[in-house]
């Protein structure tokens, strides 16, 4: 199965995460929980993780940023969806992690999630 949604979330550069408050990057990723369950309250129940799953995670901003700071700018949102319980785990034995990126020009910025499952057993 495959599903496809986007969230009104930008993944934030490492650097933009590194220099912030620990108290605000929890409001940060406890908002940001709250737009997941809003988001997924509007299309069909993707199931519980019971394998292993492909996640695509897309940035659709004004500016790319370079890949380190991209894979460390989504362990948030990664770790969000991980606690919806929509992959077993972020290990790599449990997930495909892809975080990829696009401009999105004069459009809203944010981010596509795909999900996929790659197998279904334990």
């Amino acid at each position: 199965m495959r599903w496809q949604f986007e969230v009104d979330f930008l993944i934030p550069s490492a650097n933009e995460l590194n220099i912030m408050h620990w108290a605000t990057r929890y409001r940060m990723k406890e908002k940001l929980g709250w737009m997941l369950r809003s988001t997924l309250n509007g299309i069909p129940k993707i199931p519980v993780a019971m394998g292993k799953r492909r996640l695509t995670l897309i940035r659709l901003g004004k500016r790319s940023l370079d890949k380190d700071n991209l894979y460390a700018g989504a362990k948030m949102l990664v770790d969000c969806i991980k606690e919806m319980r929509l992959l077993v785990d972020d290990d790599p034995d449990w997930v495909d992690l892809q975080v990829e990126q696009e401009k999105c020009g004069r459009s809203k910025p944010r981010t596509r999630i795909i999900l996929e499952d790659l197998d279904t057993v334990i």
